[in-house]
Formats: C-alpha cells, structure tokens, sequence
C-alpha cells in the first residue's frame, strides 16, 4: 500500500537522521531548542501520514476499511441485478415499504444527496472505493457522529441487502462486488479469454 510505504519511508528517514543528528550536535541551549522543536515539526508529519493511511477509503482495498465482523458479509448470490431484489430495494429506499425508513430523505430519490454530509451515491469513484460489507455496516451500525443512525432495529439484513442492491446502481449500474477479487467488476464484460458462444 502507498500510505504504508510512505509511512515506513518517512520513519525510517526521521531515525537516521535523529542517530546522525546525535553524534553531531553539541547540546548546548540554543541547539536543544532546535533539536526539541524538530522533533515536535517530524513527529507531527508522521502523525498526520498516519492518521490520514488510517482514514475510510484510503485503501487499495476496499474490504480493509471495514471492522472484521463484517468482511465476510456479502450480497446474497444472484440478488445484484434481480429486478426483484431492486424494485424491493427502490422501495424500502423511498420509504414506501416502511415509512420510518427513508433514505432518500437525506441522500436523495435519485442519490445525489440533500443533506449536507450525506454521500453521493452518483459518484461512482467514491462508491467504487467501499466493499458491499463497507456498505451494510454503515447501514447497520450507522454512523457516529451524523445524522446516520443504525439501522440494526428497524431493518433485517436482507432488507439491508436490498436497499444496498438498489443504491448502488446510482453510481454503479450493472456493476457486482467480487469478494475474492476484493473489486466491483461488469459481469457483462467477458473474461479474458473466454469464447461467446457460438449460435
């Protein structure tokens, strides 16, 4: 990963320095104060390039962003493209199912959201760096600190998977979550070297 190489890089670069640093400074006042605020100055880089590796989505992965109960919790086989699935999805979505739920008062009937800090959905670059667990334990747990809130109560999983199903088409339509490649893949565009076959 870039953020963890970059992370090793940096505190590897700051150790050196800090053992040459030793053997050629002369500890009176003025260059400790140097010698302390430059610690401060690095410390503090490392800190931000650590906080920011650790940050939602910085991951070349999407299933590292997510707590470990959930990584293997993935759409029931066959239920992303089933019209079923998303008219049931589209539904509970609008509210039109269960009343008190209804995302798209906050993300938007077409997923671009309506209130601030509400992702959107359309913006596929943004969905495509989330796994679909990422997905249903935001849904499940909610968020804390937004107006997120978890849905554990009020919604059984498969309702979850539905919604997921559906909401996912804003921005990547047609487009399954492949958990052993870890990547949202077009089932419709054939693999390499596979043959159509022949009428």
């Amino acid at each position: 990963m870039v953020c963890r190489a970059t992370h090793q890089t940096s505190y590897d670069d700051y150790l050196n320095h800090m053992h040459s640093l030793k053997k050629r400074v002369n500890w009176s006042t003025g260059e400790t104060y140097h010698y302390i605020a430059y610690l401060i100055l690095f410390s503090t880089a490392i800190l931000i390039i650590v906080t920011a590796c650790n940050q939602p989505g910085t991951s070349h992965r999407p299933t590292l962003d997510v707590p470990i109960e959930y990584v293997d919790m993935h759409m029931p086989q066959g239920w992303w493209n089933d019209p079923k699935i998303l008219s049931e999805g589209r539904l509970l979505y609008q509210g039109v199912t269960k009343p008190f739920v209804k995302c798209d008062k906050c993300h938007g009937r077409d997923g671009k959201p309506v209130k601030r800090g509400a992702p959107n959905f359309t913006d596929a670059k943004r969905v495509a760096r989330f796994s679909d667990s990422y997905w249903f334990w935001r849904i499940y747990e909610g968020v804390r600190g937004t107006s997120m809130k978890p849905y554990a109560k009020k919604l059984s999983e498969q309702e979850i998977w539905k919604i997921i199903a559906y909401q996912h088409n804003f921005g990547l339509r047609g487009q399954v979550y492949d958990p052993i490649s870890d990547r949202w893949k077009d089932p419709t565009i054939a693999k390499e070297g596979e043959t159509s076959p022949t009428s």
